[in-house]
């Protein structure tokens, strides 16, 4: 090995820890400027990161000797066998390249696969695969061929979600807690006005009248909401003596004599 390999050696090693220190971040964020979509950046940095690894080991192969075309032509010959043994992970990239031009989601959404039964934040977009962070706070890795495969709901795609909740509140005391619920959730500072909240009968059971909200809550308030909501509308009810219905049973014994 001549001083000129060694030189060349230690200059691409040098080349690999800067792209593997600096690099990555800095060409992320050229790319987000460029592209204005986080996750095709990401996925475009994984594209060339890798193909330039690639090209940093062909060159280190060629300065230590090893001839490059004998050695592209078996890997020719390697990948055309890889390819046929390797058809879900080939499924997985292409599935990857679809969704990132389709973009039904981005990293930091939270989603739902509603076939599969999964749901969490995504954290990652890889080339085979997406990384979510359930709420458990436990990683699964989705190969992404089942991502397009599978109904994707994006629960915070949106600005706005609609919140739906029941009561069921006495017979005589329906009417007055329908305008009471009207009334609250028309101040309510987390309840969006347009659309407008809609508070209405319906169903009328045995013991109740059952009361239905939809309220349309900003995406970014709504599990806040959701949380507490309940607890809200039952103090509402004390406050304006609305009553809330329990079941009543009434047990006779049978004279045994």
């Amino acid at each position: 090995m001549t001083p000129v390999d060694v030189l060349s050696i230690v200059v691409l090693l040098s080349i690999y820890l800067i792209i593997r220190k600096v690099g990555e971040d800095k060409l992320s964020e050229l790319l987000v400027r460029s592209l204005g979509d986080e996750n095709l950046a990401f996925m475009g940095v994984r594209i060339i990161t890798y193909l330039i690894y690639a090209l940093l080991i062909m060159a280190f192969l060629s300065a230590i000797g090893v001839p490059i075309q004998n050695l592209l032509m078996a890997g020719g010959i390697l990948t055309l066998a890889i390819s046929f043994a390797a058809q879900t992970v080939i499924s997985n990239a292409i599935s990857g390249l679809f969704l990132m031009i389709e973009r039904p989601l981005k990293i930091g959404d939270f989603v739902e696969l509603k076939n599969s039964g999964i749901s969490g934040k995504v954290q990652s977009f890889n080339i085979f695969s997406t990384m979510l962070l359930t709420i458990d706070g436990e990683l699964a890795r989705i190969p992404n061929s089942t991502f397009f495969n599978d109904i994707i709901i994006n629960k915070t795609g949106t600005v706005a979600r609609r919140l739906q909740v029941r009561v069921g509140v006495s017979y005589s005391d329906a009417l007055k807690a329908l305008d009471v619920f009207r009334s609250y959730f028309s101040k309510h500072p987390d309840v969006l006005q347009v659309p407008e909240p809609e508070i209405f009968i319906e169903d009328f059971g045995d013991f109740y009248v059952l009361i239905r909200l939809n309220l349309w809550v900003p995406t970014k308030k709504w599990y806040d909401m959701y949380k507490s909501i309940r607890e809200e509308i039952f103090k509402v009810c004390q406050k304006y003596n609305i009553e809330i219905p329990f079941p009543i049973h009434v047990v006779y014994l049978k004279d045994q004599k």
